[in-house]
């Protein structure tokens, strides 16, 4: 009860927990109702030491548990690799290590919840200057905020006594006594005014909150009606602009669900989607181009698709990949969501992504149990074809199978198309059983074999096996090897083995199985002279990297063929326990120079972790005016992950100019504009009044290069914010915006620009227009466009008095037949 908060322990409340608790017969049920009230990213490991009580009683779990128990370890605390154990104490065990103390931090407050508990979990170490250690946390006392914590021998004599600063850092995060030991301080007597305020800088620290980025993202996503007003009055909104990924606080809710906090945000604080409150533009779209709208639909909620509708939210809205409203509706599997849509005349069933998937399709990307109750629905009332391919040759049997959806891949097969070719593969001769094998789904692969699937290699010469290892799945993979008679040491196309695939995936008993089992080499290398431990280390594996190298011995000094070191991959995925452990316990390099002349400060750039940066720089000494063999800054590489936070380190902490380029006059709003990131190029210019207008060494500025991308949202805050970019010529070939949108084939890049009323006519500087380069490009869905609703002339000449100059067979006929069907209708 003490976990839960005080509130937990009044008699009513204990009483109805209790009651709760009273009709739980299942281990199924005691799961769901923990996970949906009681679980927090705090207390996680209350469910590791309830499973540890079950456990011994199911040898059959036993296996796949202790694959689990690392994954979610892994979700709840080592996500951006900010933590470290401080012993190796685990939840529940008991014989603690000789010296070990308990520190005690009391708040001085009775109505704490576990949203105050976690923020103490990290501020507290933060206070004490060691951000990078997790303390052990073992109890709650009654009345007060009391924090209990197991502190070994060698951190005490590390932290005490504590110094005059160290107290003034507990005392601004609201510590008002903390004891261990012998040593007690009594911080309300501290003297902080001239202290930073550290609540006031965490509160408002992405880092804080791995998912959604900062707390009022976080209470949104999570529906904390209490805790977004209060943080909305003590700081204000714009404070929380924009978060991980883009997110504005009607992203959060709108994917969590909770209505009532759409109508919070809306009705007491003006933060209309409809309205330009609060830096909330209509529908303002999200990195990835998806709606608050989008998002409802994508979790399923027809309460607040319905509700954002009302709102006058954009119903035609689509994000990067194409995927509209209709689209993601039947994603979340929710068959009461399609006929809510349906009733508002919303629902389009013809509508299909870039790639071609349709309802179809993403209907079975569902995990929902009630997506075969949805597709049978769509096959019945659209009179669909279940094999309908997408542009990869992909059915919705092959998503399923991908996914995972055993029920509708047992339904498909079973009662809608008999006939249905079971072999059937993808572009790639991707099969069912490849697909499945990736699921990680023994119950799936079992189904298949039921209808006689072949087993074979796709493209890339990968088995199922391959597969298999990828998904982590050590019941799948040791069941394919043997079903199928395979060998899990054949290497792919790429020079890669099983293995490589498991030490990539993170599955660590997966690893432990092919080597013990299989006599797996763990120092193999593929094509590109990567080994197992490059792989382990570029995903951020820890486990599985100390298990190479401290068990099997492998070669921690071996460099790939563009010669980058372990400590470059580990910096890449971010994770700074495997960055640290590498250098301080291996002895290698933070220095090495890759033969393009990168550092771990370049690729650390990429990673969005903020403290690993500071570490390298800090610490280790890496210089941040280092640049690659192409010119580039870490900086640039900070653009190119489009992290505000990361910039504003390097500029304002270590005085990093932002007119700094690289040797093609790239500088960080060229490679940010590259890569799509509104949210930063917004930053730099409201912030550093950066120029839109800046042209590289190529002559393209941030309109050209986000247009060259396909990057529409970003296309729409270029010419909305400054309407003259939208004929802003190229400076060395004279191509506007709509001349490379044709150029790189960007279709909706096309339709938007066209709507915003460009110069259709416009030409280059050896006088081509659109229908000559998309001719000359061989884009025939553009030509097709342009021509059928009369937006070029098909008889337009250049310069050089060519209509075209290099023409493919299929575009030659169909100008062929335009002109055609032209004389017809002037004939008629």
């Amino acid at each position: 009860m003490s976990l839960l908060g005080p509130n937990k322990k009044q008699q009513t409340t204990a009483e109805a927990v209790r009651e709760e608790f009273k009709n739980i017969q299942t281990l199924s049920e005691l799961f769901t109702v923990l996970q949906d009230k009681y679980i927090s990213w705090f207390n996680y490991k209350l469910i590791i030491k309830l499973v540890g009580v079950f456990l011994p009683k199911n040898r059959s779990l036993k296996r796949t548990w202790s694959s689990y128990e690392e994954k979610l370890k892994d979700y709840f605390i080592n996500s951006g690799g900010l933590l470290k154990d401080a012993d190796a104490v685990q939840f529940g065990v008991k014989g603690l290590p000789p010296g070990t103390r308990v520190m005690i931090a009391k708040v001085d407050r009775d109505d704490y919840t576990l949203d105050d508990i976690f923020f103490f979990r990290r501020a507290i170490p933060e206070g004490l200057d060691i951000p990078e250690y997790d303390l052990h946390f073992c109890f709650v006392y009654d009345g007060s905020l009391c924090l209990g914590y197991l502190i070994p021998e060698y951190l005490y004599s590390l932290l005490f006594p504590l110094t005059t600063k160290l107290q003034q850092q507990l005392a601004s995060i609201g510590i008002t006594e903390l004891t261990c030991g012998e040593d007690k301080y009594d911080l309300r007597e501290v003297c902080y005014y001239n202290c930073v305020n550290n609540w006031d800088i965490h509160v408002c620290d992405p880092l804080w909150y791995e998912n959604t980025s900062t707390p009022l993202h976080e209470a949104a996503w999570r529906g904390l009606k209490d805790e977004i007003q209060w943080l909305l009055n003590k700081f204000g909104y714009s404070t929380y602009h924009r978060g991980l990924h883009g997110w504005t606080l009607l992203h959060s809710a709108s994917y969590g669900g909770h209505i009532e906090i759409l109508q919070l945000l809306i009705h007491q604080y003006g933060i209309d989607p409809n309205e330009d409150t609060c830096h909330v533009p209509p529908d303002q779209p999200d990195n990835s181009n998806n709606t608050a709208l989008l998002y409802s639909a994508m979790g399923g909620h027809s309460d607040l698709v319905e509700f954002l509708i009302k709102r006058n939210c954009n119903t035609s809205h689509i994000n990067f990949n194409g995927e509209s409203l209709s689209l993601l509706a039947c994603m979340s599997g929710e068959i009461a969501l399609v006929h809510k849509l349906e009733s508002l005349n919303l629902f389009s069933p013809d509508d299909i992504t870039k790639s071609g998937a349709g309802i179809l399709h993403f209907t079975c990307y569902s995990m929902n149990d009630k997506s075969v109750e949805l597709i049978k629905y769509l096959l019945n009332q659209y009179q669909l074809s279940i094999d309908v391919k997408d542009r990869y040759s992909m059915t919705p049997l092959h998503i399923a199978s991908w996914f995972a959806s055993s029920s509708v891949v047992e339904y498909i097969k079973a009662s809608t198309c008999p006939n249905f070719d079971i072999n059937t593969t993808t572009n790639d001769n991707r099969s069912l059983l490849h697909l499945a094998s990736w699921s990680g789904s023994t119950l799936l692969v079992k189904a298949l074999e039921e209808y006689n699937i072949n087993c074979t290699l796709d493209d890339d010469g990968m088995s199922p096996v391959h597969y298999a290892a990828r998904s982590g799945s050590t019941s799948v993979l040791s069941y394919i090897i043997s079903q199928y008679d395979l060998n899990a040491n054949d290497t792919d196309t790429y020079g890669c083995t099983p293995l490589v695939y498991s030490c990539w995936s993170g599955g660590i008993n997966s690893v432990k199985y092919l080597i013990n089992n299989h006599n797996s080499d763990p120092n193999i290398t593929d094509n590109d002279g990567r080994t197992c431990l490059y792989y382990s280390c570029h995903n951020g594996h820890t486990d599985i990297t100390q298990y190479l190298i401290e068990v099997q011995h492998c070669d921690i000094n071996k460099t790939n063929n563009e010669g980058r070191t372990l400590v470059h991959h580990a910096a890449w995925s971010g994770n700074f326990d495997l960055v640290q452990y590498l250098i301080t316990e291996q002895g290698l390099s933070p220095t090495a120079v890759t033969k393009n002349g990168l550092t771990a400060l370049h690729y650390a750039s990429l990673s969005l972790n903020l403290f690993l940066v500071k570490e390298l720089i800090t610490t280790y000494q890496l210089d941040l005016h280092q640049a690659d063999s192409k010119g580039k800054l870490p900086i640039h590489y900070a653009a190119e992950s489009g992290d505000n936070l990361l910039l504003e380190l390097y500029v304002k902490d270590y005085k990093c100019s932002l007119s700094l380029t690289n040797y093609k006059g790239w500088n960080v709003i060229h490679f940010s504009s590259s890569e799509g990131h509104t949210h930063f190029i917004k930053h730099l210019v409201e912030n550093h009044q950066l120029d839109l207008c800046a042209v590289n060494d190529e002559g393209m500025a941030p309109i050209h290069l986000a247009c060259s991308n396909g990057r529409l949202n970003l296309i729409q805050y270029i010419i909305e914010h400054m309407l003259s970019s939208l004929e802003l010529p190229h400076s060395t070939d004279g191509h506007t915006p709509f001349l490379i949108a044709v150029y790189f084939n960007q279709l909706e890049v096309i339709k938007y620009l066209i709507s915003k009323k460009c110069n259709l006519s416009a030409t280059d500087d050896e006088g081509s227009g659109a229908v000559h380069i998309s001719v000359e490009r061989g884009h025939l869905n553009v030509l097709k466009y342009l021509i059928d609703n009369n937006y070029c002339n098909p008889n337009a000449t250049n310069h050089q008095d060519l209509l075209m100059t290099f023409t493919i067979i299929h575009i030659m006929l169909y100008l062929l037949m335009y002109k055609i069907k032209m004389v017809i209708h002037h004939y008629m």
